[in-house]
């Protein structure tokens, strides 16, 4: 595995393609940031990262029961990982109706 795909695990065994999947969700993250710079687009580049942000969540509650470390540091666990995420999809949504 190379250095660029070492945070693969968080991906769930079940989804196939873990090194395509963290590859377009990244691009899909970078896309809706822009689109969020971009008024014309705003709204929906916010609702779009809300719902990227939901899709996202199986992995990041596969992480806290794994513990799986990022870039070396503990991982983080469960009952902050989660209110994080629903912050973030919050803020999403805020930012798109905003």
């Amino acid at each position: 595995m190379t250095p660029l795909y070492k945070d693969i695990k968080v991906v769930p065994p079940l989804f196939p393609f873990p090194r395509q999947l963290v590859f377009v969700t990244g691009l899909l993250e970078i896309v809706g940031a822009i689109g969020l710079l971009i008024p014309l687009v705003k709204p929906a580049a916010g609702i779009c990262l809300a719902r990227l942000l939901v899709a996202l969540l199986p992995a990041n509650i596969h992480a806290a029961l794994n513990r799986l470390p990022l870039r070396g540091r503990a991982a983080t666990p469960l009952w902050l990982r989660v209110p994080l995420q629903l912050l973030f999809i919050g803020l999403a949504l805020w930012a798109a109706l905003g």
